[in-house]
């Protein structure tokens, strides 16, 4: 991991544990369920973030470690299932691997 990554994942540690604010990421190649579950979530306090995609998705975990990862699973390129398996065998995701993904 590069000291930019570190950098990155500590400051959004640091600025979660301030919020106090459940950060999490929705993954869905639909613009409509993306947009609604932010607001439902945004609503209930939450942080929330959105990946179009699978391959977009590993990108978001690095920036923003999110604490729970919602995953559509008929996704084009990378499905779902996919995507979990690349999380969960990533050494760096493998410590919040358990927290954040089911299955």
């Amino acid at each position: 991991m590069s000291q930019e990554q570190l950098n990155t994942e500590a400051d959004n540690n640091e600025s979660s544990a301030e919020s106090g604010k459940l950060r999490i990421l929705v993954v869905d190649d639909s613009a409509t369920i993306r947009r609604s579950a932010e607001t439902m979530l945004a609503n209930e306090g939450c942080e929330v973030f959105t990946a179009e995609n699978g391959f977009e998705a590993l990108s978001k975990i690095t920036r923003h470690q999110p604490d729970l990862i919602f995953v559509d699973i008929m996704m084009p390129r990378l499905d779902g299932y996919q995507t979990c398996a690349l999380i969960k065998n990533n050494q760096t995701f493998r410590r919040r691997s358990s927290q954040s993904l089911i299955g």
